[in-house]
């Protein structure tokens, strides 16, 4: 696993390093390529999921629009073309299930599709909208940077404390929730969520909302740091009970080693809506 895992981790590590330090015109265009293709498969691997549940859904379109919508953000098109696009999927579904011959399946197969709206769209269109962020002294690639920081270096923590607790303890760790993620443990929590803050501590001069450099920089640095790594934990759980529910390990097969794009993203699903409410609350 770790040999498929490492190459897999370097390549998105360097894609989006890239992104970030390119120069503006290259990494924009990088960042969109990337993103687009990677809404795209996680849309599609979460109503993947949601379908072995039993609900159907409109995969391709649905997909296609959460890649659609990133791209416009991340080009600083009007606000009002993502809304007009939510606009037609409404007008689309009415009609839809006015022409539909089995109008029972069009009706669960509109409310799959609209369920990865509150679930992956909404948090992927916040993503976009910490990168894009700019107020013309602030450029959002350093928010952007320190979220993946600060929320997968929790993960890289949490993962290897797990994984050293389990071999160093005669009777193993202490599990969360086995019913849900069988592996998660109170030592890999403890674990992720000092990574975390210390992630934050170093990397909140990237954060000018906090980056005054007083004693309350590093408060704050750690509350941030530690609600970073709450919303991550909570949105790897999710992703888990979703999968439990729908009897499956993995979202896909995608990215060798990790598993499904939604594998990698699921700790971003909470995080970045709540770290982008911070920017707004802080500008």
């Amino acid at each position: 696993m770790l040999k498929y895992r490492l190459p897999t981790g370097i390549t998105i590590g360097m894609l989006i390093l890239g992104s970030i330090f390119l120069r503006e015109e290259y990494a924009v265009w990088l960042f969109i390529a990337v993103g687009g293709t990677l809404a795209y498969l996680a849309t599609d691997e979460l109503l993947g999921i949601i379908e072995k549940t039993g609900m159907p859904s409109f995969r391709l379109h649905t997909s296609t629009l959460a890649a659609i919508i990133l791209v416009l953000k991340v080009l600083d098109m009007p606000e009002i073309l993502s809304l007009a696009i939510l606009f037609l999927m409404v007008i689309a579904s009415w009609l839809s299930i006015m022409i539909a011959k089995d109008k029972k399946k069009t009706v669960a197969k509109i409310a799959g599709s609209f369920l990865a709206l509150p679930l992956l769209v909404v948090p992927l269109y916040a993503l976009a909208s910490i990168y894009s962020f700019n107020d013309g002294a602030v450029d959002g690639r350093m928010y952007f940077f320190y979220l993946i920081l600060v929320t997968k270096l929790g993960d890289v923590g949490a993962y290897s404390a797990g994984m050293a607790s389990a071999r160093m303890m005669s009777g193993g760790n202490h599990k969360i929730l086995p019913q849900i993620s069988p592996k998660k443990s109170w030592e890999g929590t403890l674990g992720g969520l000092v990574a975390s803050i210390a992630a934050s501590l170093v990397f909140c001069q990237y954060v000018p909302g906090i980056a005054s450099g007083s004693t309350n920089t590093h408060i704050a640095a750690i509350v941030l740091g530690a609600l970073l790594f709450a919303g991550g934990f909570a949105g790897d759980l999710g992703e888990s009970a979703l999968k439990r529910a729908a009897g499956v390990k993995d979202s896909g097969t995608s990215l060798p080693g990790m598993g499904g794009v939604l594998d990698v993203l699921d700790s971003l699903v909470i995080n970045s809506p709540m770290f982008y409410l911070f920017i707004v609350l802080t500008f």
